[in-house]
């Protein structure tokens, strides 16, 4: 880890109602799903401060891990998709389009409530895809950080 070295960081602002305008530092009010090392391959770790609490400051905006389901040792495959497919729709109810069935099949989401001062921090590769949930009001502030192994 001696080797790491900060690439960029920026402020973030994400605002309830707002419209993403472009990438990076943009307003909007929700990131879609990604990788950070898939937007600039020279970023290896990722971070992101928190500058304000969810709860107190806005509501919504989760950000949220999305990884794979563990596949289960012993079933069989098809069966057991057709399983998980069931209880997802006990658990999470009717899904609003064919884009976020999509989304969501197969996948755990694990969310991280923002609070002021805490920080998520995590390697940037595809084994971390995330996404932040759409902010439903007030105005969500963050400090994205992102640092590279490599030489600059």
């Amino acid at each position: 880890l001696k080797t790491i070295l900060p690439l960029q960081a920026y402020s973030r602002k994400y605002v309830a109602g707002s419209v993403q305008k472009g990438g990076g530092g943009g307003e909007g009010d929700f990131v879609t799903l990604h990788t950070d090392e898939s937007t600039h391959s020279g970023y290896h770790y990722s971070c992101v401060l928190y500058l304000n609490s969810q709860g107190v400051d806005f509501e919504g905006g989760d950000f949220v891990f999305n990884d794979p389901k563990p596949k289960e040792e012993g079933t069989d495959a098809k069966a057991s998709a057709t399983d998980e497919e069931d209880d997802e729709d006990e658990e999470e109810g009717d899904y609003a389009t064919l884009a976020e069935q999509i989304r969501r099949a197969g996948r755990i989401f694990t969310p991280f409530h923002p609070t002021r001062g805490a920080a998520v921090i995590f390697s940037s590769g595809w084994e971390n895809m995330h996404e932040v949930d759409r902010v439903t009001s007030g105005t969500r502030y963050a400090v994205p950080c992102f640092f590279t192994t490599c030489p600059v």
